[in-house]
């Protein structure tokens, strides 16, 4: 259907929308070219600066993944008016929410990668990478952005079934649910063991550092993972991206468990 839409826009339209993409993934490609270009004039600081700096770049894109993903999963489980449809076809709820959270995810996720491509290619000009180091990002950041994706996914049905109906009372939950989340943040913070001075002095310079680099974030995978790779340590580099895509597996099992468990109740909660 999205193909069938797109043949009926005018060309033009598409024209400007592809040119106008090219124009901003090249301006990002030399904003990020000039900050790496930057990082190198620090000397020894910019070199230990750059390796800890791709765990940070992957956990603030994690995170503007799951909030993409709810806001986006909210549309296509509870606002499209294919899920009626859907739900009247002769396969099971928890089937209808994994497809809803792949087409979230191909809705709202793509976009993202308008971000990793020239950050990453970026950092491959300047430390004059070959081109398959582009290859491996890409294929960590495919399963790491699923995982998030999911993640939002899952937020959205347990908010739709169990949040509160009413302003104050939805109020009341959003705060809760923040406060546990930075209490998380914290605890997952202190978990960190710092190796040495350096690297003390390191998470004072880069605010977040330390949080991103907690060994049980995917970010932290997504970064060991590529510099792994990067310096021919195979076995480990495979390690990390076969966490990855277990994880993902394992999401895809809970999504489709939580949804033939409550898609149909908040779906009915929310359009009654």
């Amino acid at each position: 259907n999205q193909l069938r839409g797109l043949r009926r826009q005018s060309r033009l339209k598409v024209v400007f929308i592809c040119v106008f993409a090219a124009i901003i993934a090249a301006a990002m490609f030399l904003l990020f070219k000039s900050g790496f270009r930057f990082l190198s004039t620090l000397g020894g600081v910019g070199l230990m600066i750059i390796d800890p700096l791709f765990a940070l770049f992957f956990f603030g894109l994690g995170v503007m993944l799951v909030l993409s993903n709810v806001v986006t999963s909210f549309a296509l489980m509870y606002r499209s008016e294919e899920t009626p449809f859907l739900l009247l076809r002769p396969v099971s709820r928890g089937e209808v929410a994994v497809h809803k959270f792949l087409e979230s995810a191909a809705m709202s996720s793509w976009s993202f990668f308008f971000i990793i491509i020239p950050f990453v290619a970026a950092y491959a000009w300047q430390e004059r990478m070959p081109l398959y180091f582009t290859l491996w990002t890409l294929l960590f950041s495919i399963p790491y952005v699923l995982l998030f994706s999911a993640f939002g996914v899952l937020l959205t049905l347990a908010g739709m079934r169990w949040l509160p109906r009413g302003g104050w009372r939805i109020a009341a939950g959003a705060a809760v649910l923040a406060a546990l989340s930075v209490i998380a943040l914290r605890i997952s913070g202190a978990g960190v063991r710092l190796a040495d001075e350096t690297a003390f002095i390191m998470t004072r310079i880069v605010p977040g550092l330390k949080l991103a680099s907690y060994p049980l974030w995917p970010s932290w995978w997504v970064s060991e993972g590529i510099q792994s790779l990067s310096r021919g340590d195979w076995f480990r580099g495979g390690m990390f991206l076969c966490l990855l895509v277990s994880s993902v597996l394992l999401m895809l099992v809970v999504i489709e468990l939580l949804g033939g468990a409550v898609f149909y109740e908040s779906w009915l909660r929310n359009v009654g």
